[in-house]
């Protein structure tokens, strides 16, 4: 079975492919732009690399965690769940170091 195209077929699915290309190559051009800037921020700063959040706030921690907050409240008030601590009169956060060695170290579910 052959199917035939016309000319004017033809024309609409290139200009269906032309399209979406078009959109990705936008795409790719906008992370290009986003790396470039993260390049000239490395080389003005010594090349020094980004260093990892050594602090979590409470959203930050429920979120790597997965624990919903009455549970981690709970587990913390229980002894079971890293301490927060006091990062400023009406804040508290806590040590991300403590949160992965308890994710590291919890049961399997």
């Amino acid at each position: 079975m052959k199917a035939e195209l016309e000319a004017t077929d033809l024309k609409v699915l290139a200009a269906a492919v032309n399209e979406g290309l078009a959109d990705q190559i936008a795409e790719l051009k906008a992370e290009i732009a986003e790396l470039k800037v993260l390049l000239h921020k490395a080389l003005n700063t010594g090349g020094a690399q980004p260093t990892e959040k050594v602090v979590l706030s409470r959203k930050e921690m429920l979120a790597l965690t997965g624990l919903k907050s009455t549970t981690q409240w709970r587990m913390e008030d229980a002894g079971d769940f890293p301490a927060r601590f006091e990062t400023s009169p009406r804040r508290v956060g806590w040590r991300r170091s403590e949160v992965m060695a308890w994710i590291a170290n919890r049961p399997a579910a």
